[in-house]
């Protein structure tokens, strides 16, 4: 008997742009209703598990999400990364 296994491996991919005075985020391709962490490094070059979490929420049901934040011209140049549960 042969049982198959199909494991299911989300890579999120992010878009980000201005609207205005806002930073506007939108990503896809996580797991629909799944939770993300949008995590912020000043340092790019930094492992992931240094970078500071900006904001947890869920992939709406077709596994999107979109985060509008406002710019603050007195922070430093900061590097997004969507990250899931447990990377």
């Amino acid at each position: 008997m042969t049982i198959a296994r199909i494991i299911f491996t989300y890579s999120p991919s992010e878009t980000i742009f201005l609207d205005g005075t806002n930073v506007v985020i939108v990503g896809t391709g996580g797991p629909p209703g799944g939770t993300y962490n949008l995590m912020v490094s000043t340092n790019s070059a930094l492992p992931i598990s240094q970078w500071t979490p900006m904001a947890t929420n869920q992939f709406d049901t077709g596994g999107s999400f979109r985060y509008t934040n406002a710019i603050n011209a007195n922070f430093p140049t900061r590097f997004f990364c969507v990250a899931l549960p447990g990377t």
